[in-house]
């Protein structure tokens, strides 16, 4: 059953909802802003304490509205569903290590396709995120291969190991946070938790991130933190990523446990991309 909203109170730094049952709950500005429905900003561009221009209600929906005239709805089932810090589920236990010797090679393009894989997309013009892919299962997949029907076909790779590297050593007590509080993925029915980095023998072996299927849960009750951490190991990654270009008769292989992937939008940009256990 649907419990009304009664009031919804503007806080320094969030915002504090009272339901006619007399629960209430406090609600961050950068978490709000970062769960708008269907308005995630990118991370690079997340301001950690969004102040909202507006707020309106009724009995059913928070509406805030941001400058410049970005506004979301929160329903009452959303936000009392989101009250309180609940445990990542599903955490992988199994972490995915490095596969290929390299990051990623370009090779030709074979003649038959490898009908091993377990699972396939397409990209086409807009703009694809960096990420691992598939973050959202338990186990993740090994290998990622790219090709493309046009020519010149561009790709975005970010080396994720050497970025957590720098964040260990530019901002330890991020790391340190981020590899003590799993990250949570939905996608569909799928859930599950990983730690951003995966750590043997005090070496950062690989890596685990997609901003894109990333949870709304609250998973920790320190958002400040969990916030300025993402944000300054995506900082990182942008400023780590390269671009490269591939041609119809070639083939990118990608590691995922040691790249994020991703591709930068592109007019009349067609690929393929595979994955392999």
């Amino acid at each position: 059953m649907m419990i009304a909203i009664k009031s919804a109170q503007r806080l320094p730094r969030g915002l504090n909802v009272e339901w006619t049952d007399g629960m209430r709950a406090k609600f961050s500005n950068v978490w709000l802003r970062d769960n708008s429905l269907h308005m995630r900003p990118a991370l690079i561009h997340l301001d950690l304490n969004p102040c909202p221009q507006k707020v309106a209600l009724s009995s059913n929906c928070v509406s805030l509205e941001w400058p410049p005239f970005l506004r979301a709805d929160f329903p009452s089932e959303f936000l009392r569903s989101h009250s309180h810090v609940q445990p990542a589920t599903n955490l992988c236990k199994n972490p995915n290590k490095q596969i290929l010797t390299k990051p990623w090679r370009i090779q030709k393009r074979p003649c038959s396709v490898d009908q091993r894989h377990i699972g396939a997309m397409i990209w086409k013009e807009p703009l694809v995120i960096n990420g691992t892919v598939w973050p959202h299962l338990e186990k993740l997949p090994s290998v990622v291969t790219v090709e493309t029907r046009f020519d010149a076909a561009r790709v975005s790779l970010v080396d994720s190991v050497a970025a957590l590297k720098r964040l260990h050593d530019e901002h330890p007590v991020y790391f340190r946070f981020m590899m003590e509080n799993p990250i949570e993925y939905e996608h569909a029915f799928f859930k599950a938790s990983h730690h951003l980095a995966n750590v043997d023998k005090n070496e950062i072996v690989s890596a685990v991130f997609n901003n894109d299927f990333r949870s709304s849960q609250m998973t920790t009750d320190n958002l400040d933190l969990f916030y300025r951490s993402l944000k300054s190991f995506y900082n990182i990654c942008c400023e780590m990523q390269q671009e490269i270009y591939i041609n119809s008769d070639e083939l990118l292989v990608v590691d995922n446990s040691q790249l994020l992937i991703g591709a930068p939008a592109q007019w009349g940009r067609e690929m393929r991309v595979r994955i392999f256990a």
